[in-house]
């Protein structure tokens, strides 16, 4: 499949660092972060396909299409080497990547990824996605804001909780379920070894 022409955004300089959101966020999600590391790297951040300002391409996508679009926009910037720093299904583009391109990475951060599932843990994400296609996004709004946020974090930022809840609901649902179901098929344990680059894992 083609990869599509992402909508991105760049500030500060210095290294640059590929800035890769989850499913149904936005570029605009890593504005904090880019904040106070813009003094220091060339901070880029997309919107994936289909999300925000992105075209949505052809459906249905793989990883590989994930990874090309990545590629695509590396290309266009003319940047050479990367940082990487990916959230979710961009913890899986991350790394995805740089088993695809190594030449072009000079780390990898995988933020609150999902890798070395147990079947129980697959079951449960599969469950949740069998229960958005047969009742839609919006009464799982609540599964999902357990599973992104502790009660802690709620209650401290409810106006980002809000935030990301309404990315969701803006996000095509189309998008939404094909982005969620290679989230829940991906499973990084049988190559993941394989990434020689220096990588952080936070979770």
């Amino acid at each position: 499949m083609a990869s599509v022409d992402c909508s991105y955004s760049i500030k500060g300089s210095g290294p640059a660092v590929f800035f890769v959101h989850g499913i149904g966020a936005r570029k605009t999600s890593w504005n904090e972060v880019c904040h106070h590391l813009e003094k220091d790297f060339t901070c880029i951040s997309y919107d994936l396909r289909g999300h925000g300002d992105s075209p949505k391409g052809f459906m249905p996508y793989s990883l590989e299409d994930l990874v090309d679009d990545l590629e695509t926009l590396r290309q266009k910037l003319n940047i050479q080497k990367i940082h990487i720093v990916g959230h979710s299904l961009g913890g899986m583009i991350g790394p995805a990547y740089a088993l695809s391109f190594p030449e072009n990475v000079i780390s990898v951060s995988l933020l609150s990824t999902a890798a070395f599932r147990t079947t129980e843990d697959k079951n449960k994400v599969l469950a949740v996605l069998t229960s958005m296609r047969e009742n839609g996004i919006g009464p799982i709004l609540s599964t999902l804001t357990e599973r992104w946020f502790t009660d802690q974090f709620i209650k401290a930022r409810s106006a980002y909780v809000e935030f990301r809840l309404q990315q969701v609901l803006e996000t095509d649902p189309e998008v939404f379920l094909d982005v969620f179901r290679i989230y829940a098929e991906t499973e990084m344990s049988p190559w993941l070894n394989k990434i020689k680059h220096p990588c952080l894992v936070l979770t």
